[in-house]
């Protein structure tokens, strides 16, 4: 079971992460399978282990370090460092606000469809 995750992601790369914010990514930690992550399958939520696939010493997802720069509401935020690793990363980048911009219409075009049904005459559709 390898996992994918983005591999062009780089120092000073704005992000998603998997805590809420806009995040700049800080530090890339490469990581590697040492002997007491090479567990074997038959524990629960164990990822690293010769039954998925890796061995000791391979290259593993990094660690991705990174500050928050924007709130979750995208207002300027007090800076505040966290972690995670690099498959909870989303580089914001033109294709992510097309996409953005593109499920946001999708959302406001389901909310309006659905305001002509359930009240017709209070918003004049």
């Amino acid at each position: 079971m390898k996992e994918d995750w983005d591999r062009s992601l780089q120092v000073g790369d704005l992000v998603t992460g998997y805590h809420v914010g806009v995040w700049k990514i800080t530090k890339i930690e490469q990581r590697y399978v040492t002997q007491d992550l090479l567990y074997p399958a038959k524990y629960a939520g164990i990822r690293w282990s010769r039954e998925n696939g890796y061995t000791l010493g391979e290259e593993i997802m990094p660690q991705i370090h990174y500050t928050r720069v924007l709130s979750p509401e995208f207002e300027p935020s007090i800076k505040k460092n966290a972690d995670c690793e690099a498959r909870y990363c989303t580089k914001i980048d033109n294709n992510y606000l097309i996409q953005m911009r593109e499920e946001t219409e999708r959302k406001i075009m389901a909310l309006s469809m659905a305001l002509r049904k359930l009240l017709p005459t209070t918003y004049g559709f």
